[in-house]
């Protein structure tokens, strides 16, 4: 019913970034009522969750260490924290101009970016977006550029025979080096600095702007691993895959309404819906209120990825193999992980088991027409009484 594609449109609520302003005693109160309804109505339909913090009056609050970390001395000050707890600071001083100037301003970078709005026009139609982070030595970049386009067209060849259509193949997408200085927040979302990135790199990205697999850098920049990480987007949602590799973090956005119902029509259902969610995470095995993220090494040292029959080696050498003895430079076909894949904690489903469960329903069947006749037939003696 869904592929892996269609669970990464489903917001579980898990993957929340949290906005931290802090402010001491002396903070006015109008710059507090300035960042309350300004965050309130920039981060409406946003990932990120705002809160101030008093650090003289909340000074146990688990959020003061990002000011100890961070060797924050002036207030107000800005903190973003990413689920697994890693921070950034955001600077909202600029001479000569008002907070709430650049307050909207510091708040608008978090949420958006050129390279984030270039993402959200194709990954609502595309199978996912390959983000290509230009380094600095343009003979590299070709290379992974080559790499990039065959794999895109490896697994385009490939869509016809995945158990689910999708409209159009991944989207390469490239910053370059002279955009990367305005693309802080997207870097660290991907756990990079933006000042520190001289390699190329490589993410794919998927369905609600999700990361999928690890971010990509040096030896790991290969067509075999890369066109096995989109092959992965493509799967059944319930072939056997470890979980982990559907609950990827996802990037801080703006997802409007007006996205979310196109998105149902072309997708045919709600991502909203509640049952949606339901099934969604039962499907991925979730407790809500218990969710956990793993982390990149947990994708790269987890074997097998796909039961045992299936794994995703990371390696220069191998991407793909199964118990055959495949060559490990081929890219296994989606439908071929389809058939050779099987949930390894479904009980299979046997002759002996089938018979049970007729038992089953006759013996049901047969209890429920005795109580509809005796109910039919005292029905019938209060009538004639």
């Amino acid at each position: 019913k869904y592929n892996i594609r269609d669970t990464g449109f489903v917001d579980l609520g898990f993957y929340r970034y949290q906005l931290y302003c802090y402010v001491t005693n002396n903070t006015s109160n109008d710059i507090t009522t300035c960042f309350q309804k300004t965050a309130k109505a920039a981060l409406a339909e946003t990932n990120i969750q705002p809160h101030i913090v008093n650090i003289d009056q909340q000074k146990k609050h688990p959020a003061v260490k990002y000011v100890n970390q961070w060797g924050i001395n002036s207030f107000p000050s800005l903190v973003l924290v990413s689920p697994d707890t890693n921070s950034i600071p955001i600077d909202i001083s600029k001479p000569g101009q008002p907070f709430e100037q650049t307050l909207q301003s510091a708040i608008s970078n978090i949420v958006s970016s050129p390279m984030r709005r270039q993402i959200l026009k194709r990954i609502d139609n595309a199978m996912a977006v390959v983000l290509l982070i230009e380094g600095k030595e343009p003979h590299k970049n070709k290379r992974v550029r080559r790499i990039a386009a065959g794999a895109i067209e490896a697994i385009a060849k490939q869509m016809k025979l995945m158990p689910k259509v999708i409209a159009e193949p991944p989207a390469l997408i490239i910053m370059e080096q002279q955009s990367i200085s305005a693309e802080r927040i997207l870097l660290w979302s991907l756990g990079l600095e933006a000042d520190k990135v001289s390699e190329p790199t490589v993410a794919v990205l998927y369905a609600r702007v999700k990361l999928m697999g690890p971010v990509l850098k040096a030896e790991m920049i290969t067509e075999n691993i890369l066109t096995n990480i989109l092959a992965v987007i493509g799967a059944d949602c319930e072939c056997g895959l470890d979980r982990r590799w559907m609950r990827g973090r996802m990037l801080p956005v703006k997802w409007d309404a007006d996205r979310q119902t196109r998105l149902a029509k072309s997708l045919g259902f709600d991502p909203e819906n509640p049952m949606i969610k339901l099934e969604v995470s039962r499907i991925l095995r979730y407790d809500l209120n218990h969710a956990s993220i793993a982390s990149d090494s947990n994708f790269l040292s987890n074997t097998p990825i796909y039961s045992q029959q299936l794994e995703i080696e990371f390696d220069s050498n191998v991407s793909i193999t199964g118990n055959n003895g495949s060559n490990a430079d081929e890219t296994v076909p989606i439908s071929t992980i389809k058939k050779q894949v099987s949930p390894p904690d479904e009980t299979p489903f046997t002759t002996g088991t089938y018979f049970v469960r007729m038992l089953y329903f006759i013996g049901g069947l047969s209890v429920l027409v005795i109580f509809t006749g005796i109910f039919i037939a005292i029905k019938a003696l209060h009538k004639k009484s």
